[in-house]
Order: C-alpha cells, then structure tokens, then sequence
C-alpha cells in the first residue's frame, strides 16, 4: 500500500470551512464597529484638515457608552439618519498636542459633515460625521468630519 492521497473532496470540504471562518469572523468585527485605524484625518468645522492618534482604551469610562451615543446624537443634527453608528472609547490625540483626551468617539456613517454649515458642499471624502464625547463630563467636545469613514 502506497501512500494515502487526498481527494477534490478533502480541498472542497476545507475550502468551504475557510471561507466560513472568515464571514463569521468578518460578521464579529461587524457588530463591534471593528477598531479605529491609530491615525486619522479630521476635518473641523473650519475645513482644516487635522492628523489624530487614536490609541484604544481598556479601563472603564466614567460615561457607558449609551450615555455618549445619546449625547453625540443630540449634538449631531442629522444623526438620525445614520446608515451605522459606531462608539470607540480611545485616547484621542490632535495635530502636535502632547497630552491625550480620554474620549468616546461616536462615528455616523453616512451623515454628511460640512464645513459652511451647508450638506450641499460635502467634500466625498468627509462624507461621515465624528463626534467626541468627553468621558467625565459627558460633554460633546468636538464635531468633525473624517475622511474614508
């Protein structure tokens, strides 16, 4: 006896299991908002563009995260007409500043940021809206815009 082979069948079988792993992987990371990538461009409200750190934080926030979505959504005019809402509790670090905030980041997808106070002149790449929710005070610090979502 030879040695034993394996069949089409075998590669079909693990193949299919592969490609399962991954969408149920794919479908966790979905429901958690997946991570913020640890450099962003921002657009403020005056259309300049701002480099931002975003470092993930583990300890428990003073405001839960329901708490920071109500707020964002009432400092938020549109938010209602979000295609996803996603909350990120991080350390937010702006351009050259030194020392990090502790904020949650709620970002609206699909809810248009502009820079003149007008959704018709919507540059496409800050077709999303970030707002920041400072974690003690439960204040919405900042309103911007972010390029690729």
């Amino acid at each position: 006896m030879g040695p034993r082979t394996r069949g089409p069948r075998f590669f079909a079988t693990a193949a299919l299991l592969l490609i399962l792993i991954a969408v149920l992987d794919g479908c966790e990371r979905a429901q958690d908002g997946g991570a913020l990538p640890p450099h962003l461009t921002l657009v403020s409200a005056d259309g300049q563009r701002l480099d931002a750190t975003v470092t993930a934080l583990t300890e428990q926030p003073a405001i839960p995260e329901a708490t920071a979505k109500a707020r964002a959504a009432q400092a938020l005019t549109d938010s209602g007409k979000a295609t996803a809402v996603q909350a990120h509790f991080v350390a937010l670090t702006l351009g050259t500043e030194t020392t990090p905030r502790h904020v949650w980041l709620i970002t609206y997808n699909g809810v248009p940021f502009a820079t003149s106070g007008c959704t018709c002149h919507v540059d496409s790449a800050t077709a999303n809206s970030i707002v920041a929710i400072d974690v003690q005070t439960g204040v919405a610090t900042m309103i911007f815009g972010v390029d690729g979502g």
